[in-house]
């Protein structure tokens, strides 16, 4: 399988990135400098990660093949920052009384569902049900919205 051909139905995926920090660390105890210096090498794991600083040019995605690309999705979400496609897009299923805006009663990632959870909806008889496709850039800010049902 590549890429190209893995689809998710929520349009979500993972993309692993490392980057690097500089930092110190002091190491107490030691009878001079390589001492320390060894003590540092053959602890490196007990050593707890202190404050640092991100190091200029260092930000890189850690794909490497196809298969990584792949694997990756099974990632357990480890808090990473979510980045939208440009334009991100979603669909509010919104209800209308006379015409105008009510209530917005939920949002979905893409308008098959939407259009699904309309046929759920029980309505008043002033009452209309709608679609809007709502653009948004890649910060989340709106760039649009637009009926479509």
């Amino acid at each position: 399988m590549k890429p190209e051909e893995f689809i998710n139905k929520d349009e979500e995926y993972i993309i692993p990135v490392s980057w690097e920090v500089y930092s110190t660390i002091r190491v107490k105890g030691a009878k001079n400098l390589q001492d320390a210096i060894e003590y540092a090498k053959t602890h490196i794991d007990d050593i707890p990660l202190g404050d640092g600083e991100y190091i200029d040019g260092s930000y890189k995605i850690e794909i490497h093949n196809d298969d990584e690309a792949i694997a990756a999705q099974d990632y357990a979400d480890i808090g990473g920052v979510v980045v939208y496609t440009n334009p991100y897009r979603e669909y509010a299923l919104e209800v209308r009384v006379n015409g105008e805006f009510d209530r917005q009663i939920d949002v979905f990632v893409s308008v098959e569902e939407a259009e699904e959870a309309a046929k759920e909806v029980s309505l008043k008889p002033n009452e209309t049900i709608d679609i809007v496709c709502i653009e948004y850039d890649e910060n989340m800010h709106e760039l649009s919205a637009e009926s479509i049902y």
